[in-house]
């Protein structure tokens, strides 16, 4: 997080503002930076930019599809079945909808890119605001708001 301080004259302190107050004008506008990458990525799904929504998802989301890809590939129904409902259901999207040999050659990334270009994702991301933002360093987690419920 960055400020910076300026004043016109040793004379008018009142000019310069204090360490606290540009503290809290870093956060305010890294809060809103982050808020914007959110709407970014959500305009991104919503129009099918995959590569665009792609580099701005999570790194939890790539690793998802990373694995949700593996799993189409090669997991055995047996084990499929011991999955909750929306791995099982994602699973087999991409066993339907994707060609093994075009699969083998995805990573997660492009998996995920993939599935917002096919509508696969992202069906009802139009609806989702962000909310409070909570930043640790440089990590960021973003609340999302549903009408005027926030879920996560």
């Amino acid at each position: 997080m960055s400020g910076s301080l300026s004043a016109t004259s040793p004379a008018s302190p009142s000019l310069i503002p204090t360490v606290s107050a540009v503290a809290a004008t870093s956060l305010e506008q890294d809060q809103a930076a982050i808020r914007q990458v959110f709407i970014d990525y959500r305009t991104a799904i919503g129009v099918k930019k995959g590569d665009d929504a792609a580099a701005l998802a999570a790194s939890r989301t790539l690793q998802y599809f990373e694995d949700t890809r593996k799993a189409a590939l090669t997991m055995p129904e047996a084990e499929l079945r011991r999955r909750s409902f929306m791995d099982r259901f994602m699973i087999l999207v991409i066993r339907a909808r994707v060609e093994p040999a075009v699969l083998r050659k995805m990573d997660g990334r492009d998996l995920f890119a993939h599935a917002v270009n096919e509508g696969m994702v992202g069906e009802n991301t139009g609806a989702l605001e962000p909310d409070r933002v909570e930043i640790d360093g440089d990590s960021a987690r973003v609340a999302i708001r549903v009408g005027k419920q926030t879920i996560a």
